[in-house]
């Protein structure tokens, strides 16, 4: 009798793959999954600050046209909000309070990536006009409703801005920070990037007062 041949193992058949896959696998997918997922970061600016890599996100969402006047500036706009104003916050805010994002989450649960409201302006033109469009991540565009927007986030390098969780907090802070003193704030240190105007502005809500805000950067 030959025991070398007995303490081999049989070799599995070509093409075989268990029903169930034991744990550790499915942690190594999970974890593959969440690093394909998961923005990088690259270097820590400010405490509030930092700049990172971002993947490719799809976006669903509802859209509104949103212009100089309408956020208050020369002369007075009639939307309902405190100062006359509307903006990206106070739209956000509008469209949890009466449910419409929650039904947005119903249309589209089964491509959802993820519960977070986020806010994407498309359409920036140089007169301070642009589209937002407030919805959620998603994983495909694949049987949704034609009656929602959909765009296309390009992956790459953005500045985070972001804000410490404290009630109380102005949300517009990440905002204004990211349009009034990006200069001051990171690129008169960092030559060696730009703003990209070609890719959109992100802003990412965790909670009713506090935004964090993406804004694309080139390298020069």
């Amino acid at each position: 009798m030959n025991l070398s041949k007995q303490a081999l193992p049989q070799q599995a058949a070509e093409g075989y793959s268990p029903r169930v896959k034991p744990v550790i696998l499915r942690m190594v997918e999970e974890l593959k999954q969440m690093e394909m997922l998961s923005e990088v970061h690259v270097e820590q600016v400010t405490e509030l600050c930092s700049i990172v890599d971002r993947p490719e996100m799809k976006v669903v969402g509802i859209a509104l046209p949103i212009s100089y006047e309408s956020r208050g500036y020369g002369g007075y706009y009639d939307s309902g909000q405190a100062g006359g104003t509307i903006n990206d916050y106070f739209y956000t805010k509008k469209l949890a309070a009466e449910g419409e994002i929650a039904l947005l989450s119903s249309l589209i649960e089964h491509q959802i990536k993820g519960r977070e409201i986020v806010t994407v302006r498309t359409e920036v033109q140089g007169d301070g006009n642009y589209k937002v469009i407030v919805g959620m991540e998603v994983s495909s565009f694949d049987g949704l409703p034609d009656s929602v927007e959909k765009v296309t986030v390009p992956g790459g390098i953005y500045l985070h801005i972001t804000q410490l969780e404290v009630n109380g907090d102005n949300p517009g802070i990440p905002y204004d920070a990211a349009f009034n003193h990006l200069e001051e704030l990171y690129l008169s240190a960092h030559p060696e990037y730009t703003r990209d105007w070609s890719r959109h502005v992100i802003a990412r809500f965790r909670q009713a007062n506090c935004a964090s805000v993406f804004v694309p950067l080139a390298a020069e």
